[in-house]
């Protein structure tokens, strides 16, 4: 690949089209020059933002009715269209032909395991801070501060803090921009990165997810870079005006300037059996083989849902055991996550102890 040349992504996500914000994040971005061609249409990756080369590349021929357009439209009417992949974090010029309309998922927010009350009260509240229609407004003493709506989600892995940010996104119908694991370690050039990701946010409406976002909560310490990073973010995140969400399963380890910050904290108790059983029949109820659905009595369910797994663990067990059916050229049944379940129980005593000292020996 070289350098200063587009190249062709293959991107099968979300996006969302921006040209505005595309060109204030990218000025130097030189866009190149597009010709008809019958063959295909090249998605435009930045490679060298300083570039001001104009590249000559070929555009695919829509499969719209081209002797319907004049001269005119064909003038006006660009084959790509500039905007962000939400999953791949890039920006890039999308082939206007292989872009349609989203399909949401209105019911993902329904399969959220919380209680009513919790998920009523996220519903309301976020629903009245994207709408912004309310006759009355509630702000702080200082002009532009505290105007978002900043919710913590907190308990142990795989309870369903991340899965009720993609349920929100959908019931809203509102992007979602999932960020912390791409965000700088260094306090200057965070605070450039979180300027520039609010911003867009609060253009595009979205929902912002700051999954284990526990590197710019934790408590201050001894550390001059981290305490940095800690204030940056808490400084910022009190001017952010939008709708963002918080997942930890640390917060006892939370600065107490944290809590100040906090609109509304809600915790997820870990999987209680009923919740268990539920997760297991929604994840078998979509394990379909050629070979027919997935095969299983009530008993056997029983069974499954005394085991102390998480959702994500349920999941995995799930697709685990779908893989072993669809190779074994057979619907999925017990046996298969019964094996499945076999094999994670060694791994489970290894990693919490129990088994290290068989575990030692085994190797010896």
């Amino acid at each position: 690949m070289k350098k200063k040349k587009p190249v062709e992504i293959f991107i099968n996500s979300r996006i969302m089209v921006d040209a505005a914000s595309f060109q204030e994040i990218n000025p130097n971005y030189a866009r190149p020059s597009i010709f008809k061609s019958p063959d295909c249409i090249d998605l435009w990756l930045i490679l060298d933002a300083a570039s001001s080369n104009q590249i000559d590349e070929s555009a695919m021929k829509s499969s719209m009715d081209l002797g319907a357009l004049t001269d005119e439209d064909f003038i006006i009417c660009s084959p790509t269209v500039l905007g962000f992949s939400l999953n791949d974090k890039l920006w890039l010029e999308f082939a206007v032909a292989d872009i349609s309309e989203i399909s949401w998922n209105d019911s993902l927010f329904n399969q959220v395991a919380i209680p009513s009350r919790s998920k009523k009260l996220i519903e309301a509240l976020t629903t009245f801070q994207s709408g912004g229609q309310a006759k009355y407004t509630f702000d702080d003493f200082v002009e532009g501060k505290g105007r978002g709506l900043i919710m913590l989600l907190y308990g142990p892995p795989g309870v369903g803090k991340t899965m009720t940010a993609e349920g929100l996104s959908e019931h809203l119908k509102r992007p979602l921009e999932v960020s912390a694991g791409n965000l700088s370690k260094d306090a200057k050039h965070l605070e450039v990165q979180l300027c520039e990701m609010f911003e867009v946010a609060e253009n595009w409406k979205a929902l912002l997810l700051l999954d284990e976002a526990d590197d710019f909560l934790c408590k201050r310490s001894y550390d001059s870079n981290h305490n940095s990073l800690v204030s940056v973010f808490l400084r910022k995140l009190e001017y952010y005006k939008g709708i963002m969400l918080l997942t930890t399963n640390r917060v006892r380890d939370f600065d107490e300037a944290v809590q100040s910050r906090i609109h509304i904290g809600v915790k997820y108790s870990p999987l209680g059996v009923d919740t268990r059983k539920a997760i297991w029949r929604s994840f078998l109820e979509r394990a379909k083989t050629e070979n027919g659905n997935a095969v299983y009595s009530d008993k056997q369910l029983n069974i499954l849902a005394k085991h102390s797994l998480n959702g994500r663990q349920i999941k995995n067990t799930v697709r685990s055991a779908h893989a072993i059916a669809s190779s074994d050229g057979t619907h999925l049944c017990y046996s298969h996550l019964e094996n499945v379940l076999e094999v994670g129980k060694e791994f489970e005593n290894d990693f919490r102890g129990s088994g290290e000292m068989a575990n030692m020996l085994s190797y010896a």
